[in-house]
């Protein structure tokens, strides 16, 4: 449970410790996880020998690590693209206002090239982290650029690109699906992380 905001009165505070009230009104943000996945953590870690001095909620920490103090209180959106899923923190007034979890991330491009080349995951991986793009900007070069891959096979840059291209449009559209409604209170833009960022853009 995040706390956002209070209301007390007429007055939007976000900090009443200390404070007298006669009635009070409070905004939370509930973020909802598998039980099983705490569960299993404190097991293995129990079973090691340690004990967990707290458990920490990775996209929270992430924005205050990456974030700095003025792009939470300006607006900003924090998409952590990984290998499964897509995070998206949305920050104003520096109060976390929506956090949404998609199921869609960087292994879906590796899994894309994988299919379409007929080739290992793992040779996939290595042609998407060395070749892809996200947005390629010189068509013509990448199309003449020939690579190799397994067996003696041969593609364009170009396809390669084609291929990761098609998937980051929908990571993408994804993101600004969810973001859209409050792209005008987002003063400092929206931040990339993630392994699934690495990509060039």
């Amino acid at each position: 449970v995040v706390p956002q905001e209070y209301k007390v009165g007429s007055r939007i505070i976000t900090d009443i410790v200390g404070m007298q009230v006669e009635q009070l009104e409070a905004n939370f943000l509930n973020i909802i996880a598998r039980k099983s996945l705490k569960e299993n953590i404190q097991k293995c870690v129990k079973n090691a020998g340690y004990e967990i001095a707290d458990l920490l909620i990775a996209p929270l920490t992430l924005g205050d690590s990456v974030l700095s103090a003025s792009e939470k209180r300006s607006g900003c959106a924090l998409a952590d693209i990984g290998a499964d899923t897509t995070t998206i923190s949305i920050y104003t007034n520096n109060i976390l206002r929506k956090l949404i979890v998609l199921p869609i991330g960087a292994n879906n491009v590796t899994n894309d090239i994988a299919q379409c080349l007929k080739i290992e995951v793992d040779e996939a991986e290595v042609l998407k982290n060395k070749y892809g793009r996200a947005w390629l900007e010189d068509y013509e070069k990448a199309i003449s650029n020939t690579l190799e891959i397994s067996r003696g096979k041969e593609i364009t840059e170009g396809r390669l690109c084609e291929i990761t291209e098609a998937r980051y449009e929908e990571i993408l559209k994804n993101i600004w699906a969810q973001i859209a409604d409050d792209s005008e209170k987002l003063t400092s833009g929206i931040v990339f992380t993630g392994g699934g960022s690495q990509i060039a853009f």
